[in-house]
């Protein structure tokens, strides 16, 4: 009798615990937030905004996801992620660091294009890293930044 009443506590116990984890991962699943668009952040000494536009000048900064862009003047369209960049344009993703003249870029996308660019590559192979130095006249980048 005693076995009997063991095996039916056990029972009842492995079908509270299913009950349980059924209710925790129906609540786990409620409060996941949704997927939020990644934003962008600009920063610079001296910003105005017109409708969508932003101009920024003065040691002008742009993040979005893993990319960062600086230059002297940029005008930003936040409507679509697109900007003009002058005067000391650096665009840094990952392990490339791609400096230019001016830049017409695409921040989500990763399509734009760079005069009089300079720049630098990492990289890894076999586990040793190796340094690419270009120096090209125009750079048009047709493909995304994020991996």
């Amino acid at each position: 009798m005693a076995t009997r009443q063991r095996m039916i506590g056990a029972a009842c116990l492995r079908a509270l615990c299913i009950m349980l984890a059924v209710v925790a991962s129906m609540s786990a699943q409620e409060i996941i937030p949704p997927s939020v668009e990644p934003s962008v952040r600009l920063e610079a000494e001296q910003q105005r905004k017109e409708g969508d536009l932003f101009f920024a000048d003065g040691k002008v900064e742009i993040q979005y996801k893993n990319l960062t862009l600086h230059a002297d003047h940029v005008q930003y369209n936040a409507k679509t992620y697109s900007a003009v960049a002058h005067g000391n344009v650096q665009l840094d993703v990952e392990t490339q660091h791609i400096t230019a003249d001016s830049a017409e870029f695409n921040v989500r996308s990763g399509v734009g294009r760079f005069e009089l660019v300079r720049g630098t590559l990492a990289m890894e192979i076999a586990r040793t890293r190796t340094f690419w130095s270009l120096r090209i006249r125009e750079l048009r980048s047709s493909g995304s930044t994020a991996p």
